[in-house]
């Protein structure tokens, strides 16, 4: 059947699945729910090839995060945040979604830096709208964000904005997708460099 399908191509590492976190707190596998998942593949050139996509033509960033509807994008970053623990660690990631009628969220990918967890989006183009990441951290209070897009790296001091939620102030820092795998020590000095006003832009 598809589930023992699933498990053999996860065994052979061809793709990895993608559970779903509460997202509370560190380690987020102690609140994972194993019947909700998503699929990443190995590697973005075995994605591009099923599609039929040549990435070589491909010739900007902003290019990529288009190419169905960002889902390129989305396996890019995956399988950098996937396998950027220690080789010795069985290789482990997390999202968040909340179902609830007229009010449902996905956040693409929960990491966890420190004892924080981080809530991570990965943006169409430019700008794009952070609903679901404001919905995590009006619900959860988590004090720092990241979402990847093709703007400069930025850190800012924002407020959510959700109907219904309690407005909450958050960090949030903005990468280009190459910095990927510098995630860990960038939100680290975020957080860091947060504690002073001085340090952020608005």
């Amino acid at each position: 059947n598809l589930s023992d399908a699933l498990k053999q191509l996860e065994k052979a590492r061809v793709l990895h699945r993608v559970f779903h976190s509460s997202g509370n707190g560190v380690p987020l596998g102690a609140e994972a729910d194993d019947s909700d998942f998503k699929a990443l593949f190995l590697d973005i050139g075995l994605v591009s090839t099923s599609l039929g996509l040549d990435l070589v033509s491909i010739s900007s960033m902003e290019d990529l995060l288009m190419v169905n509807e960002g889902a390129l994008a989305e396996q890019f970053i995956g399988q950098h945040l996937l396998y950027r623990g220690p080789t010795y660690r069985r290789p482990e990631l997390f999202y968040w979604n909340r179902e609830k009628p007229g009010s449902s969220a996905e956040v693409d990918y929960l990491i966890s830096v420190g004892t924080q967890v981080v809530p991570v989006e990965v943006k169409s183009g430019k700008s794009g709208r952070l609903r679901s990441l404001q919905v995590f951290v009006s619900e959860k209070k988590v004090p720092l964000a990241v979402r990847f897009n093709t703007k400069p790296p930025k850190l800012s001091r924002l407020k959510t904005s959700v109907a219904g939620m309690e407005e909450t102030s958050y960090l949030l820092l903005s990468l280009p997708l190459y910095l990927v795998g510098q995630v860990e020590r960038l939100c680290k000095e975020a957080l860091k460099s947060g504690l002073d006003d001085r340090n952020l832009e608005t």
